[in-house]
Parts: C-alpha cells; sequence; structure tokens
C-alpha cells in the first residue's frame, strides 16, 4: 500500500485513476482502501472485464472484490 491516510467521511471525494497495470491498480486499491469513491478507466475492455470479476492478470493467484458502491472499472471516458 501507499499509505494514503483515511479520510473523514465529509471530506470523501470520487477520485478517477486513469491506466490500470500495475501502478494504476495499486493506486485503485490504496484510494479505495483510503474511504475515497473511486473510478478505474482503462482502454482495454478485457482488462476491464477480468478486473470486474476480480481477477488481475498481472497477479492472477490472488483475487479481490470492489463494493460497488466505492469502485468501479470502465472503459468510457466522458
Amino acid at each position: 500500500m501507499l499509505g494514503i491516510p483515511q479520510v473523514p467521511l465529509d471530506l470523501r471525494s470520487e477520485v478517477a485513476v486513469v491506466g490500470l497495470g500495475h501502478v494504476g491498480l495499486t493506486l485503485f486499491h490504496s484510494f479505495l482502501g483510503a474511504g475515497h469513491i473511486v473510478v478505474g478507466y482503462d482502454i482495454h475492455a478485457i482488462r476491464i472485464g477480468e478486473l470486474r470479476i476480480g481477477r488481475d492478470c498481472n497477479n492472477p493467484h490472488q483475487k479481490f472484490t470492489i463494493d460497488p458502491e466505492r469502485g468501479r472499472f470502465t472503459t468510457e471516458f466522458s
């Protein structure tokens, strides 16, 4: 973890992480762990599909779950 400090409930914001490779996914999880609402964006639809079901091709032996109220993955950028 990057050690992003916990954020009080009234100061939480939505954070976007662009690019969900090794570094981007680490940032995604770090911001999520600090209490932010996080949107992860990547141009690769297959990558997004894998992440949505809790799989990371860079770390195939570890599965994860994301609370859809706090984090989501997308290929749409607007």
